[in-house]
Order: C-alpha cells, then structure tokens, then sequence
C-alpha cells in the first residue's frame, strides 16, 4: 500500500506519493528535498485506507531536523493507540442502568486520556512547523548569502575589467602619440 505525505512551513510545500510502508524490522527515508527535511519512518508505521499514516506501535518515530547528529537535532514523536479497547470502553458496560452511571467514570477517563493524546500531536505538529519553518528560513539565508558573494566577485570582477580597460586605451593613446613624433619631424624637412 502506497501513501502520500504533505509538509508545510509558511512558504514552501511539498507532497511526496507513492511512499510504501516499510517492511518489518526496516527504516525507510522520505525526503521534502524543498524543505531540507528528511523523514524516517519504521515498521511501525502502516496506512490506513484512505492513505494516512498510522503508528501501532509503542516506539517513538524520531525526525532528524537539524544538520547533526545529536539529540537536539531530533523531534522524537510517541502517538499511543486511542482504540475503544485500549481506552477501556466496550458497549456490553451499558447492559444496565447501574452500569451505564458506571460506565460514566470510564468515559471520563477516555476523554481525559485522548485530550492528552491529541496535546502531544498537538505538541510534536508545532515542534515540526517550527522546524520546518527555521530550515526554510536557513536555506533562504543561505541563497540570500551566496548571492551576495557573487554579487560581491562580479563586481569585483567589473573593476578589473574597467581598469584594464583604462590602461588598454592609455596604452593605445601613448602609442599614438610616440607614432606621432616621427612624423611631425619629416613634416618639417619638407617629406
């Protein structure tokens, strides 16, 4: 099964398709080149039929988003299983009305832990945009830079090739002049 996968930062996007899961035990790669982001997802990640990615297992799916290899150039995601079974709500715990009122306990609880659930995506997405949007803003830094060194060496350039210039057609004017004298000389013997 394929998926697609969309990253975004304020100003640049990129949609990667056709990323299959990778097998068990196994990494696989997927690079937003725009975005100079390269994510790595394990066996533990599967599709749904709609083409989302799912987690089902208990791992943390680490995203290298800095350009060493240290934890703070890391963003470890944990996205635990939300399941009705996981969170302990099955609809045979409403058989009566005695259960039902009991029922209300765990329905809290539920609530309670997919609220923490959708806290930590909540947390790990702004964590991601953040740094999605600091290596756009490096890479435009970067081009702003190199475009200031070539800038700097054309014009660099431009001045030697004024200066050479100049002394070429001083070079020729001293030439014509020297050229000049010896035939102001015969002018004057009358040839």
């Amino acid at each position: 099964m394929t998926i697609s996968a969309t990253l975004a930062s304020g100003r640049v996007s990129q949609t990667i398709y056709g990323v299959s899961a990778p097998a068990l035990g196994t990494t696989k790669e997927v690079s937003f080149a725009s975005l100079g982001l390269t994510v790595k997802i394990n066996s533990g990640f599967t599709t749904a039929s709609d083409g989302t990615i799912v987690s089902h297992t208990a791992t943390a799916s680490n995203f290298q988003v800095g350009a060493k290899n240290t934890g703070n150039d890391r963003i470890g995601v944990l996205i635990g299983s939300a399941t009705s079974a996981v969170l302990g709500v099955s609809s045979d715990q409403m058989d009566t009305a005695a259960k039902a009122q009991a029922f209300m306990a765990t329905i809290d609880t539920a609530i309670g832990r997919l609220n923490a659930t959708r806290g930590d995506i909540g947390a790990a997405q702004n964590r991601l945009t953040y740094a999605a949007a600091n290596l756009a803003t490096t890479i435009e830094n970067t081009q702003a830079a190199e475009s200031v060194i070539r800038d700097v060496d054309m014009a660099a350039e431009m001045t030697n090739f004024t200066k050479n210039q100049i002394l070429l057609q001083a070079s020729t004017a001293m030439l014509a002049q020297a050229n000049m004298a010896p035939q102001s000389i015969l002018s004057l013997f009358g040839g």
